[in-house]
């Protein structure tokens, strides 16, 4: 099904689970939460892989490391280290759009409207976030 996120009349408590990959950071973060926490039945869980942004001392070391490697499987899949110039525009443009909440960002929002949320940062520029919704 193709629809809009932010509009698609969720059904409330209609999910066993909700899964989301790479989408989190092309939405409202908090009325995301909202919106995916009230569709969970309860007991169902949330599951989110994302993209985040890296503005402390501690995320820009983590980032150092993960470069290289980013680099290394670029070379190891593609054989080169840099996307052709089409790719780099595609991604480009793709990015202009795009808003990397920071971890404390994710944090706050998932304390507000998560209870018990586990968050991990990961290397390569991504956050899990796992939530169980009380069975009550």
């Amino acid at each position: 099904m193709h629809a809009d996120a932010l509009t698609w009349p969720l059904p409330a408590a209609g999910f066993d689970a909700v899964a989301s990959v790479a989408t989190f950071h092309h939405l409202p973060l908090a009325p995301m939460f909202a919106r995916l926490r009230d569709a969970l039945r309860p007991g169902g869980v949330l599951l989110v892989l994302d993209v985040v942004a890296e503005p402390t001392l501690r995320e820009v070391a983590r980032s150092a490391l993960a470069f290289p490697l980013n680099l290394l499987g670029r070379l190891a899949t593609t054989g080169r280290l840099r996307p052709p110039p089409e790719a780099r525009a595609a991604w480009d443009a793709h990015f202009s759009t795009d808003r990397f909440p920071a971890v404390a960002e994710v944090r706050a929002a998932a304390g507000e409207l998560l209870p018990g949320a586990r968050l991990r940062q990961h290397l390569f520029w991504r956050y899990s976030l796992v939530w169980r919704k009380p069975r009550q």
